[in-house]
């Protein structure tokens, strides 16, 4: 019996906590993903000293970054999710992985001539300041000025295979 009321609890509070996020505008969680992935990864070039401090810039600097990156993929796909309707849901993540996955071999590609040309201190601080700087590409966008999540065309339709998928019955 008690655990039905800490399921009741904790069921409230994530609606509650929901609301708020709602209300406070997810906004802010991609702003956050989009400064908080590459922010951290300032303590990369600034490592030094003895090893054991070097040792802790690189786990805090990968565990920060691997909350920015969250918020980021939490809010942007929420985003995604209310903007585009089920039928072209899968289209538009497939190209959006294609261009964030085919991004990544190039930007390697760069990092290694960098690396090789000014040294590895110097491109990695390109790299941080590069990526803190991603954040401008929200602002010429619609994105910060829509305050609520909009409902996709076709959500709640019958011919919306998004909404209307059930997953099949497992055998005994």
């Amino acid at each position: 019996m008690p655990e039905r009321w800490v399921w009741c609890w904790a069921r409230a509070r994530s609606e509650e906590c929901s609301a708020r996020w709602s209300a406070a505008g997810w906004y802010a969680g991609i702003v956050l993903g989009f400064v908080g992935f590459p922010a951290p990864l300032i303590l990369v070039p600034l490592a030094g000293g003895p090893e054991p401090l070097i040792w802790a810039a690189f786990f805090g600097s990968e565990f920060l970054s691997g909350l920015g990156v969250m918020f980021l993929d939490i809010a942007s796909g929420s985003l995604q999710a209310a903007v585009v309707p089920g039928a072209l849901r899968s289209r538009v993540s497939g190209a959006f992985r294609t261009v964030n996955y085919g991004m990544r071999p190039l930007g390697a590609a760069v990092g290694g001539l960098l690396g090789s040309s000014l040294g590895l201190r110097p491109t990695l601080w390109i790299a941080t300041v590069g990526g803190v700087l991603g954040v401008l590409w929200l602002l010429p966008s619609p994105i910060p000025r829509i305050r609520e999540l909009p409902v996709a065309e076709s959500q709640g339709r019958e011919d919306d295979p998004g909404e209307s998928w059930q997953p099949a019955p497992q055998s005994a």
